[in-house]
């Protein structure tokens, strides 16, 4: 198993919820798989990374959670990616130096497929796939691949993964 056949993954399955769930609108970004015990991703609000005279941000993915179903991976995935698109927005999504989630988050969360519960230290954060959520990842062929450091189990098959 190699992290470039998951990182791949990732990146086209940003790409894919771009059009569905943002409408294509947010640029692209860089997309890693890190140890993030503490956290399912994060997100870079700032162009941490630079290709020539390009700057681009970052999605992480904790590597400890890529155990996790598929559906809570690209949960995870698109909760970042609102991160993305408020930041692009100019809207102000979080507070507490980024870690509290306030009620502009949560909306704009729930727009895209998320059910996003409440928690007192970090706010409106807990990121679950809706059913019409699950539903589309069906529909790509997601379901059963298997991003774990046990295995790729059905990457290749699935209609929108791997390349």
């Amino acid at each position: 198993m190699q992290i470039s056949e998951i990182v791949a993954f990732l990146e086209s399955a940003y790409g894919i919820l771009n059009l569905k769930y943002f409408g294509g609108e947010l640029p692209p970004v860089v997309i890693t798989v890190q140890s993030s015990p503490k956290a399912y991703g994060s997100y870079t609000p700032w162009e941490s990374w630079k290709q020539q005279d390009t700057g681009f941000r970052e999605i992480n993915i904790g590597a400890e959670t890529l155990d996790r179903p598929i559906e809570n991976t690209v949960a995870t995935l698109i909760h970042e990616m609102v991160h993305h698109y408020c930041a692009m927005s100019g809207i102000k999504d979080t507070s507490r130096g980024g870690t509290y989630h306030n009620k502009n988050f949560k909306r704009e969360a729930e727009l895209r497929g998320l059910i996003i519960g409440y928690d007192t230290r970090i706010g409106h954060s807990p990121t679950s796939p809706s059913e019409s959520l699950v539903a589309f990842i069906e529909e790509q062929g997601w379901i059963g691949i298997d991003l774990s450091r046990k295995g790729l189990v059905g990457l290749a098959g699935g209609k929108g993964g791997g390349r």
